[in-house]
């Protein structure tokens, strides 16, 4: 690096003092930073080769994890196996990615008048020669992390290569699963992304697999994460599965924020399940207990508890010695971001982590370009992969603005996104809010967050984002609902929708004109 900057120096000089350093002096620099350029040349040489063979063997993790994805694998280690291969597919696949886009950029680059004119070799031009050298030497130093980047990875690949074969074999002895092939596994058209191993950590434990260690007659499995890693997205498409529908004969899904009183929550579980009763039955414990056990006992059930962020424990307690005299291995799965709520739970809880940057652009690329090819938009592509770094894990934050982006594929814009202040500010960052925060300022028009709602319905008064760009503000206010309970200078946007059996998922922001 010092060699580096030592030519840039000399290179300033020589420009600012007109050209008063002699050729001697030229000819010393260059020969200087010709010597610098062939060391760090011999260091990249072969880079070309080892893409070829990391693309092969990105190529060949990704058919294996196709064939893992359509089997059952009941065995904990081989899904500890299966999530060391996905992870090094995702890092192959970003290693390349960054290679391809640099490779489409340099052309562009040449195109220019004083980049193309640069690039030609004179003897008779000291400052241009010096200038060759500085850029080339520039270019390979900044490309020296993405060489080792590209080494480290082939090396893990071909270390785990041969025992990819071995994997392959014990995974002929899983039972195939019927379903359509998706290699990719994005959660979007109803498909997931990225949780194929917990997804099958969940509905082992569900359908009490020997590794699970379930002896209890009530199983009762906490799913815990921050906001918007993915929680409910990943139980959704467990609950939905064949496997687990042909295992419990009553499935109910209950959306529940506080477990509180129970003859709240037991009222809000029968109207969930659409068991008769009269709102004078369910009006004390005594009469909600009895109702509970009738409406759960009779047969093996599932019991999804959506979003729950705060539990009584004395009102959990009495809850669960009710169901103690359920049918045998019925299950119930809480979804929390709080820790606190894992220790309600009889099995080792399931831990949500943020996607690592490679899955994380991955699963970006996807909502922000669309149907688009980011081979077209090289440009853009350099910048996505830096803004997915600065989401750091957060696949609802990914997908929520990777939507906004591809609404908009230019490069100011996107620049505009990557380089706001929001990412600065310390308390919000990694947040749902700081990305609210960040949408809503690449709206033109001056608004306050007021809350970020997760719902199940909407009431009719919200406003698409694309129209609130759109309309005056005159025609935003009288397009609001007479009945909406929303005060009068505040209003919805609605950001993104999700909808899936059993239930319906709406992102909304509550807003203030400012």
């Amino acid at each position: 690096m010092c060699n580096l900057r030592w030519i840039h120096f000399i290179v300033l000089r020589y420009q600012t003092m007109g050209g008063l350093f002699s050729s001697a002096i030229v000819d010393e620099v260059v020969n200087k930073g010709s010597v610098f350029v062939t060391s760090s040349c011999e260091r990249s040489l072969g880079v070309d080769e080892k893409l070829e063979r990391l693309q092969q063997q990105v190529l060949k993790i990704h058919s294996v994890v196709e064939e893992a994805e359509n089997r059952q694998i009941t065995n904990h280690w081989l899904l500890l196996w299966l999530r060391l291969l996905m992870e090094m597919m995702y890092q192959g696949d970003y290693v390349l990615d960054v290679f391809k886009y640099r490779a489409l950029l340099e052309p562009s680059k040449e195109t220019g008048d004083d980049s193309n004119s640069s690039y030609v070799y004179s003897p008779y031009n000291q400052a241009k020669r010096v200038r060759i050298v500085a850029n080339m030497a520039k270019i390979l130093l900044m490309g020296d992390k993405d060489i080792n980047e590209l080494s480290n990875i082939l090396n893990k690949l071909e270390i785990v290569s041969p025992e990819v074969r071995e994997f392959m074999m014990l995974l002929r002895d899983c039972r195939p699963l019927h379903k359509p092939a998706t290699v990719s596994n994005f959660y979007m058209n109803d498909r997931l992304f990225g949780r194929h191993v917990e997804m099958e950590e969940i509905i082992n434990c569900l359908l009490c697999q020997p590794d699970t260690g379930i002896s209890a007659n009530l199983g009762i499995l906490p799913v815990i994460g921050f906001d918007g890693v993915g929680k409910t997205t990943l139980v959704l498409h467990v609950y939905n599965d064949p496997r687990v529908r042909s295992s419990f004969p009553l499935t109910i899904w209950l959306h529940v924020k506080f477990i509180r009183d129970v003859v709240e929550f037991t009222r809000d579980l029968l109207n969930e399940i659409e068991y008769n009763f009269s709102s004078d039955e369910c009006c004390a414990t005594d009469s909600a207990e009895r109702l509970l056990k009738e409406a759960l006992t009779s047969q093996r059930f599932l019991l999804v508890l959506d979003d729950v962020n705060y539990v009584d424990e004395a009102v959990w307690n009495s809850i669960q010695a009710w169901l103690n005299c359920v049918r045998k291995r019925s299950m119930i799965i809480i979804t929390s971001s709080k820790n606190e709520v894992a220790k309600l739970g009889n099995i080792k809880p399931i831990r949500l982590k943020g996607f690592s940057k490679e899955k994380q652009w991955f699963f970006f690329k996807e909502y922000a370009f669309g149907n688009a090819d980011p081979e077209e938009f090289p440009v853009l592509a350099k910048i996505g992969q830096q803004i997915a770094k600065r989401i750091d894990g957060s696949p609802w934050a990914a997908r929520i603005l990777g939507e906004q982006l591809q609404n908009n594929l230019d490069t100011d814009f996107w620049n505009q996104v990557l380089n706001n202040d929001i990412w600065e500010i310390k308390c919000m960052k990694n947040s749902m809010r700081s990305v609210a925060e960040l949408i809503l300022q690449l709206v033109p028009l001056r608004l306050e967050l007021c809350s970020i709602n997760c719902s199940h319905s909407l009431d009719g008064t919200e406003i698409g984002l694309a129209d609130l760009i759109k309309t005056p503000r005159a025609n935003r206010i009288a397009h609001k609902n007479e009945n909406s309970t929303v005060e009068s200078d505040q209003f919805r946007v609605l950001i993104a929708k999700s909808i899936s059996k059993p239930i319906s998922i709406y992102y909304t922001f509550e807003c203030r004109a400012i």
